[in-house]
Formats: C-alpha cells, sequence, structure tokens
C-alpha cells in the first residue's frame, strides 16, 4: 500500500474533475459518450514510440490521459483506473468467468515532472510505463484496497479514481476468435447509455495506423462543454507526444487553451435546465410526480430528505427487493401505480415519472 500512500479516503478531498455545484454527490450513472478517430502519420508515430521506449499502448494513453487531466485540474499527484486481468494464478488464468477487476496506477509530481521544463513528454510517458508496471506486479483486489484505505463501504462515489482509461488492442478483436468456414464476420461496437465513471477513455486500435478513442462521461460531473474543450487539448497532447517534444514546448501549444470554468459550467448547466424545463407542457406535473417518487424512494431506504437526485438509481442507493415492495406500496398510497418491474427498470425517479406520464425518454 506504500504505492498509493497519501490517497486514504479523505471526506475533504476534493474531486479532480471539476464537479458542477448543483450535482448530485451522489453516483447517478447519467452520462453521455462520444467517439473521435486519429489516424495516418499521427498513429504511426506514436506506435514507433512505444515499441523504441519498451512500452505499450495502454501505458502511452495512460501518460496521455496523465497530461490531460494535470492540464484540466493543475494536480500532480492522482489516481487512474485501468482494467486488471484479475486472473494472478494458473488456476484462474485457465477458469472460466469474468475476473476483471480495476487497478489503480499512481500518477506523481516525479512522474509529470511539469516544472522542468528541459524535460520530455517522451519521459513522462516512460515515467508513467514504469508506474504502471509497479501497479501492476503489486496487484490486488481492489476490494482489498478500499478497505486498506479506509473508504466506507457502500460509497455511493466513486472511490480512489475519477477516469478509467482502457485500449483494447487489434489482437483482442472478437473477430480474431471467430474465424468460422465460408463466413465473413464483422464486430460492431454497441455503447450502452449513461456512464459507469465521471470520466472514461476507451481506446480501440482499429488498424496499423488508425485508433479510435471512446469518451464516456458522467454528464452531471463532466459537461459536454467541458469534453469540448479537453478534446482540444487532447488533440495538441497526442501531436506533442508523436513529435517528442519538451514539456516547455508542449506548454506553449496549450497556452491558448483554457479548462472551461466552473462558472461558465454553472451557467451552461441552469441554461440547459431551463430550456428542458420549458420544452414539455407536463414539465409542473412531471416536477411534483418526481419529488414524491424521490421523498418515497428516500422513506423507503431510511434515508435523510435530500439523499437521493431526480437521475439517482434507486439501487446505486441500495435498494433491494424488499426495498423495491416497499416503495410500491408507499406510491400506491399516493394515487401512483407503479408496477415492480417497472421499479426494476426505471430506476430513477425521473424515469418512474416519464413512465407514469407516457413522456418518451
Amino acid at each position: 500500500m506504500e504505492y498509493l500512500e497519501g490517497h486514504a479516503y479523505s471526506a475533504k478531498r476534493e474531486p479532480l474533475l471539476k464537479r458542477l455545484p448543483a450535482a448530485s454527490p451522489l453516483v447517478t450513472f447519467q452520462g453521455d459518450s462520444r467517439t473521435r478517430e486519429f489516424k495516418g502519420e499521427l498513429i504511426t508515430a506514436l506506435n514507433n514510440l512505444v515499441r523504441r521506449i519498451g512500452a505499450t499502448q495502454h501505458q502511452l494513453v495512460l501518460a496521455i490521459t496523465a497530461l490531460l487531466l494535470h492540464w484540466f485540474s493543475l494536480e500532480d499527484d492522482f489516481i487512474l483506473g485501468a482494467p486488471s486481468s484479475g486472473r494472478s494464478t494458473s488456476e484462474e488464468q485457465e477458469a472460466l468467468g469474468q475476473f476483471l477487476d480495476r487497478l489503480p496506477i499512481r500518477i506523481t509530481p516525479a512522474d509529470l515532472r511539469i516544472t522542468n521544463n528541459k524535460d520530455t513528454t517522451t519521459s513522462v510517458v516512460a515515467r508513467v510505463r514504469d508506474s504502471s508496471r509497479r501497479a501492476l506486479s503489486n496487484a490486488i483486489p481492489f476490494s482489498n484496497i478500499i478497505q486498506d484505505l479506509g473508504f466506507p463501504r457502500g460509497s455511493l462515489q466513486h472511490p480512489l479514481f475519477e477516469c478509467m482509461v482502457t485500449f483494447h488492442p487489434r489482437s483482442a478483436g472478437l473477430e480474431n476468435f471467430l474465424q468460422l468456414p465460408e463466413c465473413n464476420v464483422s464486430v460492431s461496437t454497441p455503447f450502452p447509455r449513461g456512464a459507469k465513471f465521471p470520466l472514461m477513455m476507451e481506446w480501440f486500435e482499429l488498424g496499423p495506423d488508425q485508433w479510435n478513442l471512446h469518451i464516456e462521461h458522467d454528464t452531471l460531473d463532466v459537461p459536454a462543454n467541458t469534453i469540448d474543450a479537453m478534446e482540444e487539448a487532447l488533440a495538441i497532447i497526442l501531436r506533442g507526444i508523436a513529435d517528442e517534444c519538451s514539456i516547455l514546448e508542449l506548454n506553449k501549444r496549450l497556452a491558448d487553451l483554457e479548462p472551461t470554468s466552473l462558472d461558465a459550467l454553472s451557467s451552461s448547466s441552469c441554461s440547459s435546465r431551463n430550456s428542458t424545463e420549458t420544452s414539455s407542457a407536463h414539465s409542473e406535473s412531471v416536477g411534483e410526480i418526481v419529488s414524491s417518487i424521490q421523498s418515497e424512494m428516500e422513506a423507503s431506504l431510511g434515508a435523510s430528505r435530500g439523499t437521493l437526485s431526480p437521475h439517482t438509481s434507486f439501487f446505486s442507493a441500495g435498494a433491494d427487493s424488499q426495498a423495491v415492495v416497499s416503495l410500491r406500496h408507499r406510491l400506491q398510497k399516493l394515487g401512483l401505480d407503479i408496477p415492480l418491474r417497472s421499479i426494476f427498470l426505471a430506476q430513477s425517479p425521473a424515469k418512474l415519472a416519464e413512465h407514469l406520464l407516457l413522456i418518451p425518454s
């Protein structure tokens, strides 16, 4: 646990990703996503770089994300999430089943050395590579890490890290395992609605000089205009690493970009919310029903008033089957007849209100 020293649970710790003032403190899984393509000489240069310094493509995109989040937050000591196979023994490697786990990778001031203008982006990639190797060689179950660092059990916030980074090489593509006689197999990757993390950077290798990046973000934590700014910075960072430029040069290239301010985010959020509220003649009745459902959900959970947001999943807040039955009875007393199945499917107060009023989501 020495690797993660200084990152134990603290209720006073500020989030790495600037949270909107009006955002719910709970995980809502309400999110959006977008995909961006990078190809040609840029990707060729990046592939040549990782081969030369003995890094993996995943370690490269970890370094890219570290530089991006430092630019955005000005923090230089934070944790990134990465997938781990969870198969540390020979028995687990041969077993069928889902062993996938989360691996925390620490980014430190020593890794970034942003103030050392003589340093290069290549050196940053190499140091993040080494940090990734240390994390992987000492991997333990994520649940054990959370317990040892003192994070509360059943927390409704994402513990330890806010950004997950993945890279899917072509060699791991499903089409490589579906070689069927007289069949042409193609893969189409569907992306579910919502967001599993405040921010996820999911990279796909589509060809020798073509990568796709799928950015998934919690819209209550990281609004669309923040992602717009991040995309601009990301393109500059990719180019800077491909050029193997100095940190001084990279800072100059990023100088004209400014992360979206909290005031702008709050104003945009309020504007968007006002636009949504006036877009439907039923908005007032929807709001009343949402508030009623929200209150009854909190009562069913024994939670204090205001614990849930309109978009919080009943189940992420700790509901079980007994709580679902209790909620249905409570709503029936208010004249709101919602089938149990609908509660399981809709989950949040807002979605249940839409179900009642037949408003399309």
